[in-house]
């Protein structure tokens, strides 16, 4: 899920949350295109216009599942001028 936006302008931000059920979560590792994203290793992390591109999370539940989520595509909005 992503708050408020899924496409950004320069100086916009939004925030990607994870929902995890129906075990909490005991881990969380955020991946842009692929890539693993460095500290991004918690329920949500904020994205803005420099970091545009493919999302998607790994979770660890507390009874050892792991599962990943599909892809949440963050682009760019279309300018206006």
């Amino acid at each position: 899920n992503a708050a408020p936006y899924t496409k950004l302008h320069p100086g916009i931000k939004t925030t990607i949350t994870a929902a995890v059920s129906p075990n909490p979560a005991s881990s969380y590792q955020w991946y842009k295109n692929g890539v693993p994203v460095p500290g991004a290793t918690s329920e949500r992390i904020e994205v803005d216009v420099d970091n545009l591109g493919d999302y998607s999370v790994l979770v660890n539940d507390n009874k050892g599942c792991t599962n990943s989520s599909a892809l949440l595509t963050i682009s760019e909005a279309a300018n206006d001028i």
